[in-house]
C-alpha cells in the first residue's frame, strides 16, 4: 500500500510540474509571466526536489549519510500536506476578484507611446541606479535598503530606453547587457541580474509571434544559465569577500565562468549535484518543521501572520521593537536551530502555513497567498492604464514573490517596501517631468 501511495504522489508531482512548465512556455511572449514563474518555483522546491530526495538522495545515499540530511519524515506524510498545498497555491495564482482590464501587451504598447519623446527618463534612472550601486555598501544600515532599491533603477532605466524611440537600439541593448553584467560583478548580486534578464526578455518580446519550440529552447537555455550561475557564484563570492580579487572582480567572474563552460562536466560532478539538490530542496526544511511542530512547539494559530502584516504596515519609529525580517526567529522557534548560523535559511511560506494552521489550514493559507499575488498584479496592471510606465516596474515590485524559501514577514516586508519605494520615485519623477514642461 505504501508503494502504491508513493507511486501516486510521484505521478501527480511529475504531471503538475510538466503542466506548470507548459503554461509558462505557452504564455511567454503573451504576458509577463510572474504567476507562472512562481508556480514553477513552488512545484520545483516543494515537490520535485523532495521526490528526488526521497527516491535518490535518501538515507542510503553516500552524501546524504555523510551530511546527515535525509528527509526527516515519511514520504506519505510529507506529500499529504505539500501536494494539496502546492496545488492550492497554483489555483490561488490563477484566481482574482479584480479582473485585469487590459492585456500586458496593450499596456506595453501604451508605455511605448508615452516614452516615445521621453528618452531622458531612462538615462536619469540609469545614472541614479549606477550611483546607488557604487555606494550601497558604504551607507549606514538604516539607509541601505533604500539605496539597494535605488540600485535596481539601472535595470528599469534600461527598460525605459528600450521602449522609447531611440536610434541604435541594438547597440544600446548590447551596451545595457554589458553595463548590467559589470554592475552585478561589482556588487556580487547575480540573482538580480538573472531575474531582471528573465523578465526583461519577457517584457521586450511581448506580442512577438514565436512558436513553442523556440520558447522551449529559450527556457532550456535559461535553465542551463541558472545552473552555470549556481555553480559560479559561490566560488566567486568567496574570492570577492576574501579580498583576493580586489581590482579585478569582473575578470575573476569571467575566468570562473569560462572554466565551467570549457569543462561542463565539473558542474555535473556527484558532489556538486548533491549540493545543488540540497539547496533547492525547501521540502527538507518544511519536513523538519512538520516533525518539530506541534511535538516540541505548539501551533502559532496565525500569530506570525498577524505580526508580519503589522510589521509591514508600521514603520520602526512607531513600533521600535518590531521583529526583524530574515527568518532567524522562525527557525529558532519552529526548527530549534537557535545556534549561530553560518548561512541563511528559512522555513518558507509552506512551512509557515503549517506552523500556524496545521495541514488543512496551511494548505488553505497557500491558496490565499497565491490569490494575494494575483490580485496585487491585477491592481498594478489596472493602475498602469493611467500611469503608463508603471508596468515596467513590475519586476522590482514582484521580485520578492519568486522567493518561496523565505517566511511571510520577509516576503511582505520586501513587497511593501518595493511598492512604497516605487510610489515615491515614480510619483516624484512624474511630478518633476510635468513641472518641467
Amino acid at each position: 500500500m505504501l508503494l502504491l501511495h508513493s507511486f501516486f504522489h510521484v505521478a501527480i508531482v511529475i504531471y503538475l510540474f510538466i503542466l506548470v512548465i507548459y503554461r509558462l512556455v505557452k504564455n511567454l511572449s503573451v504576458k509577463i509571466c510572474i504567476t507562472e514563474m512562481i508556480a514553477v518555483v513552488g512545484c520545483l522546491i516543494y515537490l520535485v526536489m523532495p521526490v528526488i530526495a526521497y527516491h535518490y538522495y535518501n538515507e542510503h545515499n553516500y552524501f546524504t549519510q555523510l551530511y546527515k540530511n535525509a528527509m526527516p519524515m515519511e514520504e506519505i506524510k510529507y506529500f499529504n500536506f505539500a501536494l494539496p498545498a502546492t496545488l492550492l497555491l497554483n489555483i490561488g495564482l490563477s484566481t482574482s476578484t479584480i479582473r485585469q482590464r487590459k492585456s500586458d501587451f496593450e499596456l506595453i504598447q501604451n508605455c511605448k507611446v508615452y516614452l516615445s519623446d521621453r528618452r531622458i527618463l531612462g538615462m536619469l534612472l540609469i545614472i541614479l541606479g549606477l550611483f546607488s550601486s557604487a555606494v550601497v555598501n558604504r551607507v549606514p544600515d538604516v539607509f541601505r535598503q533604500i539605496v539597494y532599491y535605488s540600485s535596481q533603477l539601472t535595470f528599469i532605466g534600461v527598460l525605459y530606453l528600450l521602449h522609447s524611440k531611440i536610434k541604435g537600439k541594438t547597440w544600446i541593448s548590447i551596451a545595457a547587457v554589458m553595463l548590467l553584467v559589470a554592475q552585478s560583478s561589482i556588487t556580487g548580486m547575480y540573482g538580480e541580474l538573472f531575474f531582471w534578464s528573465i523578465f526583461g526578455v519577457m517584457i521586450l518580446t511581448l506580442g512577438s509571434h514565436v512558436g513553442l519550440f523556440f520558447k522551449s529552447s529559450v527556457l532550456v537555455f535559461g535553465a542551463a544559465l541558472l545552473l552555470l550561475l549556481q555553480s559560479v557564484k559561490h566560488e566567486y563570492r568567496l574570492a570577492m569577500w576574501s579580498g583576493s580579487e580586489k581590482g579585478s572582480k569582473p575578470f575573476a567572474m569571467f575566468e570562473i565562468a569560462k572554466s565551467r563552460i570549457l569543462d561542463p562536466g565539473s558542474i555535473m560532478k556527484p558532489n556538486k549535484l548533491f549540493a545543488m539538490a540540497t539547496r533547492m530542496n525547501q521540502g527538507y526544511l518544511v519536513a523538519r518543521t512538520m516533525n518539530y511542530v506541534p511535538r516540541k512547539e505548539p501551533f502559532a494559530n496565525g500569530e506570525t501572520i498577524v505580526t508580519s502584516i503589522a510589521a509591514a504596515l508600521l514603520p520602526r519609529f512607531v513600533w521600535p521593537d518590531k521583529p526583524e525580517a530574515g527568518g532567524r526567529v522562525m527557525i529558532c522557534r519552529f526548527l530549534g536551530d537557535c545556534h549561530t548560523l553560518k548561512y541563511s535559511y528559512d522555513i518558507g511560506q509552506l512551512g509557515e502555513g503549517y506552523v500556524n494552521f496545521g495541514v488543512i489550514g496551511g494548505a488553505i493559507f497557500m491558496f490565499f497567498y497565491g490569490w494575494f499575488i494575483r490580485l496585487s498584479y491585477n491592481i498594478l496592471a489596472n493602475i498602469s492604464i493611467r500611469h503608463e510606465t508603471l508596468i515596467l516596474w513590475v519586476p522590482m515590485i514582484f521580485f520578492a514573490t519568486l522567493s518561496l524559501e523565505t517566511d511571510f514577514m520577509t516576503f511582505l516586508n520586501s513587497f511593501t517596501k518595493a511598492v512604497f519605494f516605487c510610489g515615491i520615485v515614480y510619483g516624484g519623477a512624474k511630478l518633476i517631468w510635468q513641472s518641467a514642461k
